[in-house]
């Protein structure tokens, strides 16, 4: 018994060094070997019609986790190219407030003065030339 209870550790040691291995390659890793064979279950459940509502259930778990992970990525671009466009947002923010400055208004007034600018330029432009006259 005392020989036996020795190697107990060890058997368990060497049977969890696959799964730990296994962990180690794929953690965060969805692309690589899956966790379970949706192939083996779906045969089994040809066998036993019990397992249908499970494998039923995996296939549509599956695709959601593929759903997720494609909006995550498109996320992740989206932020990045925000990210990439903040020094050229901050500039246009500076030379809006440096025009709002030299303008003697508030920025968020610049729309407007900027509307009626261009209808006074098109009354100017309706009027005869002086040459005309």
């Amino acid at each position: 018994i005392g020989a036996s209870l020795t190697l107990l550790p060890r058997l368990q040691r060497d049977n969890d060094r696959p799964k730990r291995r296994h962990q180690q390659e794929h953690a965060g890793n969805f692309d690589g070997p899956q966790m379970i064979d949706e192939q083996r279950l779906a045969q089994l459940a040809a066998h036993d019609g019990a397992l249908t509502p499970w494998v039923t259930l995996l296939e549509s778990a599956r695709i959601q986790v593929e759903e997720v992970l494609g909006e995550l990525h498109r996320y992740a671009r989206t932020r990045e190219e925000s990210e990439e466009r903040l020094p050229q947002v901050e500039e246009e923010m500076q030379a809006w407030h440096g025009c709002a400055r030299r303008l003697k208004v508030r920025p968020e007034d610049l729309p407007g003065l900027y509307a009626d600018t261009r209808q006074a330029l098109e009354a100017l432009a309706t009027l005869p030339s002086l040459e005309a006259l």
